[in-house]
């Protein structure tokens, strides 16, 4: 016959059991929610005839660039860059994911420039102090009448909009028309 103690166990034991079943399947559920990540059929209508895809995590800079899901401190899905016919329009798709920290928040700046490499126009593309991220979407018309050749994204610890002098960068690439 058991005492009152070994009872006690006993019960415990299964709910411990219990409880570690219902995590094991929540987590399961959770790793098969539908990614978001974007693809050329995201961009807006038009004759798009090139299409980047870039996901950036920078470790311990904090920063991240991409789509969500944003967990374990990474992105999980790529942002999606479209180039439009004409080279006068470049369409942005992504998020910028903030990791946390003691510092400031994430920052995104995006420049384009012509094919003799002039600097036609310089946009802060967002601001995200969350690990959620905020919408970094772009629609970009060339001012100037010319054409597209390269844009340049780049990632920024910062304390506010628009990026200045008190702004770190801790990432860029360039993306080229036509790659």
């Amino acid at each position: 016959m058991r005492t009152d103690g070994n009872l006690r166990i006993g019960w415990l034991r299964h709910v411990i059991a219990a409880a570690v079943a219902t995590l094991a399947v929540a987590a399961t559920l959770a790793a098969a929610t539908p990614a978001q990540a974007y693809s050329r059929s995201d961009c807006p209508s038009g004759n798009v005839v090139d299409v980047d895809y870039l996901r950036v995590d920078t470790g311990s800079s904090s920063v991240d660039y991409g789509d969500g899901p944003h967990m374990w401190g990474s992105p999980q899905n790529n942002a999606v860059i479209c180039w439009y016919s004409g080279r006068t329009q470049v369409v942005i798709r992504a998020k910028l994911f903030w990791d946390g920290g003691n510092e400031t928040c994430a920052g995104l700046q995006y420049r384009l420039y012509d094919t003799s490499g002039t600097r036609l126009q310089k946009v802060d593309g967002g601001y995200s102090c969350d690990t959620w991220g905020s919408n970094a979407d772009w629609w970009i018309d060339s001012n100037e009448g010319r054409d597209f050749d390269r844009i340049r994204i780049a990632l920024y610890r910062t304390s506010s909009l628009p990026i200045d002098s008190h702004s770190t960068e801790v990432w860029y690439t360039n993306r080229y028309y036509g790659d």
